[in-house]
């Protein structure tokens, strides 16, 4: 399971946020695990 850590715009564990690998534009969908501070912990649910 990759996590990533993004910061932190008032997002709330278990939402879904859509985004992108950065450089290559390749867009996936992350699950907030947790907040640490200003960052989410993200999981990568898939790439679309």
């Amino acid at each position: 399971m990759s996590e990533v850590k993004i910061p932190n715009k008032n997002y709330s564990v278990g939402q879904k946020i859509s985004g992108y690998i950065s450089n290559v534009l390749i867009p996936i969908e992350l699950i907030v695990l947790r907040i640490e501070g200003d960052k989410a912990i993200c999981k990568i649910d898939y790439i679309i």
